[in-house]
């Protein structure tokens, strides 16, 4: 009896071993999947912001171009109306 009793004492041991071994498997895990979970994002929110650096300097560029065409027609318009006094003069 008291062989068993020493033989179940070693099992349980053993056994409590295995599962608190199983548990600190299952939480590395977690955290590592944690981890993971963190790291992406933080790299798809980076992404995001890249994608509305560029959306906005893409926009700049049109509004710079849109200025410089507005401003070439204003100088065609003045061009014309000197020409047009010009020719008036002559």
């Amino acid at each position: 009896m008291i062989r068993e009793f020493h033989l179940f004492m070693k099992y349980s041991k053993d056994l409590l071993k295995v599962n608190l071994q199983l548990v600190l498997i299952h939480w590395i895990q977690e955290l590592e999947k944690e981890f993971l979970v963190k790291a992406y994002e933080d790299q798809e929110a980076k992404l995001q912001e890249l994608i509305f650096l560029k959306t906005l300097q893409k926009q700049q560029s049109i509004i710079k171009i849109l200025i410089l065409n507005q401003e070439i027609i204003q100088n065609q318009s003045i061009i014309l109306s000197a020409l047009k006094n010009y020719q008036k003069i002559q």
